[in-house]
């Protein structure tokens, strides 16, 4: 049996709400549900049954159609209990319009640009999410139990009673109206019915706008309560929320590029634009970003692009939600990551994409910033796109030493520690900076309190881990633990190592301080070629650069790099030096053989190709930042035109009788049992080897030794001697082995009854 509207009022006690005046919005709800079930009882248009709501019967069949001609305009029906309420009704919306935008409602129609209808369907559907008991109104109303949810056809007849103003607004249904649009409301099908009329869809109003809209007054400074605080949960696997910052003077950057930013961000501000951010990761994309919002007297939401597409959420289901959630926050937006859409031309495809862009871009109360590594994409992709492209770059060398001293300042620091070298060899950003001094804190604190002043070698560790490591996917990290006093080599050699150790270490004077890099439009890195026979000391020398400067050392064998299908081997390498951008690592190419050959003459295509494949490979050395070398055995075979284009050379040659008896010597650690008698002279005569091959026999001699416990004597070194020489096909002789070479016989002879 159907309660009176009065007793229905009585027992509906609303749940207490924040705001005072969002009382006042469900207050007029109140009236116009009340006029609207008068309306229906005067036209009886309700069927007094206790099965009312499960059917629809003959009588109430015809009496809607008998009273439809009585509800025409003129019908005497009760126009003075209707008539007041339309007054009540009046006076609280007069109340609403004066209350400005304390009114929640109010903000979201200056916001999103609603009128006072999508206002008032806001209303309607919000009403059961903040009182379940609104849920038994709709379905009394809508006279249909099943129906507890309101529909379009509802909360029009609660604004009009003429059906040609309720024809005329079904046109906030269309999809590209403001509420459906920004997705503040959605239309819901009856799971019962397949094909709705536009009438018969549900309001639903999407649970994070509720709960923004129930938020709170405002709180001290003018900010929101913690609902209108909180970002959509669908948002926050990607996006962070930043509060206005400091100035742009905070950023390091030149009085030109501060200037720009200006610009910029008025630029965003007024025509609806877009401020394209580029540089290599660590210059500051979205630390610009924010500075340049708070000149607008915004917050900055940052998304991540990539980890958007990782969500789960689709590119346009992010983009919609990110649309609304910037004007809801009042804040800018900063596109993260936006490489990934170059990275993916599909994604350009997608349906609809131009679109949100372009609506984005167009609201002026969320200015749009996006960060990428290249400015090409928007404009190529939609060269309709009004749009800024500000360059960023890494700090200067001296711009990060005073980051630096700004990151360690009131922490207590040893009196030796290099922060001029610190800065000068690691290209890193403010940010990073910030935390590798954070981490070198922490990792002191960790130690007895005597001792916790932060130490050099711990700066360097943090300033890698702070390094991209991007590299690691492509490149063989190599461990640095020798240094300048393990390397052996000949005099000429030791010079020319020492001369390329001492460009990488003053290549921030030269380059910088004395002005050569804008002079000859230097790069900052530096480049070298290694090239000698196998086992020289290539890569121990690359390893004791690495310790030398602090530096990781990662090697790149171009035998796996190089491939037959032309315009692949640029493409690896391509991937290669993106990956090292922002290491702070030194590139050692090794196995340069499989791309050098002799090209001074080109007979055939593929001789042009591998022509291409070396200048692409120098030239990515050229312009590298850091420090790159290129090793190879076999000196002869590159082109002088190619080898000009390295910065420095040095050869490192099969050593002589001399070398190659300290070799022998420095090879024992002092643990070892090395016998006595044991003729490191007659085993540098007798036995041109290389440092490595030298290395290997005396593993071999240590191992043979070691089951027996035994010393490292004479006969086992020639016996490991003879392996080494067996690897190159190379077999024992008497003249060579001298006394030792029954031994050696002897030796492979047991090995092969074994």
């Amino acid at each position: 049996m159907s309660l009176p509207v009065d007793s229905l009022r009585q027992v509906m006690p609303r749940m207490p709400v924040e705001s005072d005046i969002l009382s006042t919005e469900l207050a007029c709800l109140d009236l116009m549900l009340q006029r609207q079930v008068l309306r229906l009882r005067l036209r009886h248009q309700f069927v007094e049954s206790e099965f009312r709501g499960t059917f629809i019967s003959d009588e109430q069949v015809d009496a809607i159609l008998t009273t439809q001609a009585a509800a025409q305009p003129g019908a005497a029906n009760g126009n003075l209990p209707l008539g007041e309420l339309s007054r009540q009704i009046e006076a609280l919306q007069d109340q609403l319009r004066l209350a400005g935008e304390i009114s929640p409602l109010n903000r979201l129609g200056r916001l999103f640009g609603l009128d006072e209808v999508e206002r008032h369907l806001l209303r309607v559907a919000l009403a059961p999410a903040l009182d379940l008991r609104y849920e038994t109104i709709y379905a009394y109303v809508q006279n249909d139990v099943t129906r507890r949810q309101p529909t379009l056809d509802l909360a029009l007849k609660l604004l009009y009673d003429s059906l040609s103003e309720r024809m005329a607004a079904q046109r906030y249904a269309d999809p590209d109206a403001p509420l459906l649009r920004y997705q503040l409301l959605h239309l819901v099908p009856d799971p019962q019915d397949a094909a709705p009329p536009p009438l018969g869809l549900y309001l639903k109003i999407d649970p994070h706008l509720a709960a923004w809209i129930a938020g709170g007054k405002s709180g001290a400074g003018g900010k929101s309560g913690a609902g209108r605080e909180s970002i959509d949960s669908r948002l926050r696997p990607f996006t962070h929320l930043v509060e206005s910052g400091e100035g742009v003077e905070s950023l390091p950057v030149g009085e030109e590029l501060r200037s720009a930013l200006w610009g910029a961000a008025s630029f965003a501000a007024q025509a609806g634009g877009l401020v394209f951010l580029h540089g290599p990761p660590g210059a500051g994309k979205e630390a610009a970003a924010k500075v340049m919002a708070a000149r607008l007297g915004l917050r900055l939401l940052t998304a991540d692009l990539r980890l958007l597409l990782a969500s789960g959420l689709s590119l346009e289901q992010g983009l919609d939600l990110l649309q609304r959630e910037v004007v809801l926050q009042a804040a800018a937006l900063y596109l993260a990551e936006c490489d990934v859409l170059a990275e993916s031309p599909a994604l350009a495809e997608t349906p609809g994409l131009a679109a949100r862009f372009t609506r984005l871009l167009g609201n002026r109360h969320c200015p749009v910033f996006a960060g990428s590594a290249a400015p090409q994409y928007f404009a190529e992709t939609w060269p309709q796109t009004p749009f800024i492209a500000l360059r960023l770059d890494l700090p200067n060398a001296a711009q990060r030493l005073e980051l630096w001293q700004q990151a360690l300042a009131g922490l207590e620091i040893d009196s030796q520690a290099d922060l001029g070298g610190l800065a000068a060899r690691f290209r890193l950003g403010a940010r990073q900076i910030g935390e590798a001094a954070r981490f070198a804190a922490v990792q002191a604190s960790t130690r007895p309190t005597a001792s916790r002043v932060i130490t050099s070698a711990e700066l360097y560790r943090a300033a890698r881990l702070r390094s991209s490591q991007a590299l690691g996917e492509l490149a063989q990290k190599i461990d640095a633990r020798r240094g300048l006093e393990d390397i052996l080599l000949p005099p000429a050699s030791q010079r020319q190592l020492h001369e390329f150790l001492g460009a990488i270490r003053h290549r921030q004077t030269v380059h910088a301080g004395w002005g050569f890099a804008s002079k000859l439009a230097l790069s900052g890195g530096v480049s070298a070629l290694f090239y000698g026979p196998s086992g020289t000391g290539k890569t121990l020398a690359a390893e004791v650069l690495g310790r030398e400067l602090g530096l990781d050392l990662y090697r790149i064998d171009l035998s796996g790099v190089v491939s037959k299908y032309i315009g692949e081997t640029e493409k690896n390498l391509g991937r290669i030096f993106a990956a090292a951008e922002n290491s702070n690592a030194i590139l050692f190419f090794d196995e340069a053989d499989a791309l050098f050959g002799k090209r001074s003459e080109v007979r055939d295509s593929h001789d042009r190709y591998a022509n291409l494949e070396v200048a692409y490979l120098l030239q990515k050395m050229e312009t590298y930042a850091g420090i790159a070398i290129l090793a190879t055995n076999l000196r002869g075979n590159m082109d002088e035109a190619f080898a000009r284009r390295l910065g420095y050379t040095v050869e490192f040659p099969l050593p002589d009788a001399g070398l190659r008896q300290r070799l022998w010597r420095a090879m024992f650690p002092a643990d070892a049992p090395l016998a006595q008698a044991v003729d490191f002279g007659w085993l540098a005569r007798q036995f041109e080897l290389s440092g490595g091959n030298i290395r290997n026999a005396v593993l071999s001699a240590a191992f043979l030794a070691a089951p027996a416990g035994g010393e490292i004597d004479m006969p086992r070194l020639v016996v490991g001697v003879a392996r080494e020489l067996q690897k190159t096909d190379r077999l024992p002789t008497r003249a060579a082995f001298g006394e030792y070479y029954d031994r050696v016989l002897e030796h492979n002879q047991a090995g092969v009854r074994r």
